[in-house]
């Protein structure tokens, strides 16, 4: 449909782009701050609000939000299943949990819209439990002391920020991940069991970026992890498949891969980068690896050339002009971690980062 305003749109396909209305894809796009997973904009009405200046009284609306999340996620209901924060910077100090499931709310789901705020606390049990189906956008959480949130069942993250103290994320549910970043003093994500999805994310610092404690269902794609003390993807409970990921700059005082340890043969390594240059052991130990460069320790199924990242010492892991990475395979994901398409040359590039 043609449009010279969003005036001109319906509210399935509320705004106005470039002359044409399409669904929304921001939650800055909708009047509401709150854009539906349907592309449409949620009505204030279905949403409770919360600002840093708001009371903990009803009706936590647009005009008189609440401020606790607890009490928030009180307020919701079947027909209110939206927490929209206005942004600001919530500190909730030491001690505090929030629980977001069936004993805190009658809603089925619950669709967190962060507005580019961040909420923090030092809580030692865990911030953040989700123990109903949940969608997190745009949100930065922080807990000082331990996990920042522990995923009990359908768990999305979109376009947020989890900076946790022993752990990011824990989680035993089914947990999908786009477009975030974590970061940890111990494991950045936890898994417990069930299957997690990774899309342009990044993880940095602590132990590991990701380990998986039990049996786990892994697709990675889009995946950079750099600057853990010990292994990156530390995966001897997971099957599935790690693809256009670049793990780099990890290390280990012991024995195990410095990148990836895997205990599974079909825990598929592929069109991926896997770089250690300041330890020479085992970079990947029994992952089926594909069309990788894996190094400098040489393993079946990969090259061991320098991927000539921009600028390793500070953290610029993008791909120089003369990077072996650069068109090395045939097909792959529409765009990298950052969001930049793909391909960019006559073929894709391995690793997380589609060079220009």
């Amino acid at each position: 449909m043609e449009c010279v305003s969003a005036a001109d749109c319906s509210s399935a396909m509320p705004v106005c782009d470039a002359q044409a209305c399409r669904g929304c894809r921001l939650d800055s796009e909708c009047a509401s701050l709150a854009c539906g997973e349907d592309g449409a904009c949620v009505a204030e009405q279905q949403a409770v609000y919360l600002s840093t200046t708001g009371n903990d009284a009803p009706p936590c609306s647009r005009a008189q939000p609440c401020r606790d999340p607890r009490f928030a996620t009180q307020q919701t209901n079947g027909n209110r299943q939206h927490l929209v924060f206005l942004k600001g910077n919530y500190d909730v100090g030491s001690n505090y949990t929030w629980s977001i499931g069936t004993g805190a709310t009658t809603a089925p789901s619950i669709k967190i819209h962060g507005g580019g705020s961040t909420i923090t606390a030092s809580t030692s049990d865990g911030f953040v439990t989700l123990g109903i189906p949940a969608l997190v956008r745009d949100l930065e959480i922080v807990n000082t002391a331990f996990f920042a949130i522990r995923a009990q069942t359908t768990v999305t993250l979109e376009r947020s920020k989890v900076h946790g103290g022993a752990a990011g994320i824990t989680s035993n549910g089914s947990l999908t991940l786009r477009d975030s970043e974590v970061r940890s003093a111990g494991c950045g994500i936890q898994l417990n069991g069930g299957s997690i999805a990774i899309d342009g994310v990044t993880i940095t610092g602590g132990a590991n970026g990701v380990c998986a404690v039990f049996p786990t269902v892994v697709d990675f794609k889009n995946l950079l992890v750099h600057g853990t003390s010990s292994t990156g993807l530390d995966l001897p409970q997971a099957t599935g498949t790690i693809a256009f990921t670049t793990v780099t700059s990890t290390g280990s005082a012991g024995t195990s891969a410095t990148a990836v340890r895997c205990t599974f043969s079909n825990l598929a390594f592929t069109s991926s980068i896997a770089w250690t240059p300041n330890l020479s052991r085992p970079v990947i130990d029994t992952c089926t690896v594909i069309n990788s460069i894996v190094g400098p320790m040489p393993i079946v199924g990969g090259t061991n050339l320098d991927p000539l990242f921009v600028n390793s010492s500070n953290a610029d892991f993008h791909l120089s002009g003369g990077s072996p990475a650069r068109d090395m395979a045939n097909t792959g994901p529409k765009t990298d971690f950052e969001q930049d398409p793909r391909p960019r040359g006559a073929r894709f590039d391995l690793g997380a980062d589609e060079a220009p």
